[in-house]
């Protein structure tokens, strides 16, 4: 498995939102109040949903409380990067609502 990628914005209030695909292939957001020294309210935006490969996850934060995660997701399982891969991509949109 490739590192993994991650996309970073920020609110007007100056907090810190991160996309991430974590070491589980899934798509990750975390929060940050503290520009980035600590972290909290890691969630998997994607398994909920069936999603169990994600890649190039973008981020956008706009008022407090308001941030997006954006990835391209697949329902298959397996090595996404391998010539055998047969999963189909979807755009995925997790958001925040407070």
């Amino acid at each position: 498995m490739p590192a993994a990628a991650a996309a970073a914005a920020v609110a007007s209030d100056g907090t810190l939102y991160l996309c991430y695909q974590g070491a589980d292939a899934h798509a990750h957001m975390a929060v940050s109040e503290n520009q980035g020294l600590t972290w909290a309210y890691d969630e998997d935006v994607s398994g909920p949903v069936g999603v169990v490969n994600t890649v190039f996850p973008a981020a956008v934060a706009g008022d407090p409380d308001r941030a997006a995660c954006a990835f391209l997701g697949s329902t298959t399982p397996g090595d996404y990067q391998a010539a055998g891969f047969t999963g189909t991509w979807q755009l995925y949109v997790a958001y925040t609502y407070d």
